[in-house]
């Protein structure tokens, strides 16, 4: 876990950066059908803290260039919510095969 400073500064680092927000974005298929064109392997995921990431948090990610995805109506924990997120990212990139 690491700040919202420290995480932004952070994100130009990898090819791809998906934003796990809970207020909705893309689904998941739709963002990583995004990221196989652009060829990449380097995917970073970005999850929000308990309570989740206030309105201003999410326009710098965004303007920031991340993809914003969904994993669905659920909103998952903190805890769970990453476990979540690289086990469908790990199935649609064939990590599971």
């Amino acid at each position: 876990m690491i700040s919202f400073q420290d995480m932004m500064g952070e994100l130009n680092r990898h090819g791809a950066v998906i934003f796990f927000y809970e207020c909705g974005g893309q689904p998941l298929s739709e963002v990583m059908r995004r990221i196989r064109s652009e060829k990449t392997d380097d995917i970073a995921i970005v999850v929000g803290p308990e309570g989740g990431f206030d309105i201003a948090e999410a326009e710098s990610l965004r303007a920031a260039g991340t993809c914003t995805a969904t994993l669905g109506k659920r909103i998952l924990r903190t805890e769970t919510a990453p476990i979540a997120a690289i086990a469908a990212i790990m199935f649609a990139t064939g990590n599971m095969d």
